[in-house]
């Protein structure tokens, strides 16, 4: 076994994923890899690679399988931020649901960020041979909040590349409101005050955000059946890290049932239809995910 086989064989053991994803390392990860590298030598800075997904689609494991091998087979060092990472925190978005909206109250769309956080980050990770150790925010979907910065990760010494990551990473534009998008819009904004709110941040304050990528990579998910499937894995494994079963009455506030979260999902069902028509046939990079946990590498820019 090769070394970037051995790296890919243990960060899969550490993640717990099936022996069988090992076959994705030539078909996916190592002509990802590779084509990071080029595009990494074309700038002496930092160069940040957008990784746009669904709920549940797989971003986290992409970035966390591509890290290592981009640094044991590329010696690229990669610094992951995930766009949830940057929510604002609880409080805040509570004050946004008594000024706004109630549904600003919840974390996910456009507008629940704190855009500036994210540029002072990235601001921050961009320096080539920054000398200053780097804090990286963290967020604490159990008890919904961002975690206390004596409690976010130190990154130290320079960065090569930054994985941007996030469910509306890369987002164009939404089209006009016209009229509620599901059964839950109708009933919590049929006036479309909160999306149209939405959709003026998304415009306003996160193109400039997605303008600092150099790249964008889009996982791209068969429909929103499986984003609800994927999301509810998602909310599973948190319970269990929680250490509380699912049917208890009494939890954290950011712990959700299945019905619950699929009223969060549908929260995002305007934004996540809109990327899913729109983004793959403008992202760099086009990995698709089969109706189960497979993955096809169905597009990335040519050698040059």
């Amino acid at each position: 076994m090769s070394a970037p086989q051995h790296t890919f064989q243990h960060a899969l053991d550490k993640l717990g994923l099936p022996h069988d994803v090992i076959d994705s390392l030539d078909t996916i990860y190592r002509p990802v890899a590779q084509w990071i590298s080029k595009l990494k030598a074309d700038h002496r800075r930092p160069i940040i690679i957008g990784v746009n997904g669904a709920q549940g689609s797989g971003k986290s494991t992409f970035c966390a399988l591509l890290t290592p091998l981009l640094c044991e087979a590329h010696n690229i060092r990669t610094v992951t931020l995930s766009i949830d990472d940057v929510y604002h925190t609880r409080d805040t978005r509570l004050k946004m649901a008594r000024t706004v909206h109630p549904l600003c109250g919840i974390r996910g769309v456009p507008g629940t960020h704190d855009v500036q956080l994210a540029h002072s980050v990235l601001d921050q990770l961009s320096i080539a041979d920054a000398p200053q150790p780097v804090s990286v925010p963290r967020f604490d979907k159990s008890t919904d909040d961002r975690r206390s910065p004596a409690d976010w990760d130190i990154v130290t010494g320079p960065v090569d590349v930054v994985l941007f990551e996030g469910w509306c990473v890369g987002c164009p534009n939404i089209p006009e409101w016209k009229q509620p998008y599901n059964d839950r819009e109708a009933a919590e904004d049929p006036h479309g005050v909160w999306v149209r709110w939405s959709g003026e941040q998304l415009q306003r304050n996160y193109q400039p955000l997605f303008d600092r990528m150099d790249a964008l990579v889009m996982i791209e998910v068969p429909s929103m059946d499986t984003v609800r499937q994927g999301r509810w894995l998602q909310e599973q494994r948190l319970w269990d890290a929680c250490g509380i079963d699912p049917s208890s009455v009494v939890h954290p506030p950011g712990l959700m049932s299945r019905t619950e979260v699929d009223q969060y999902v549908a929260l995002f069902e305007r934004y996540t239809e809109h990327m899913l028509a729109t983004l793959p046939s403008q992202a760099d990079t086009l990995i698709a995910r089969r109706d189960g946990f497979s993955y096809d590498l169905h597009r990335i820019p040519p050698d040059r």
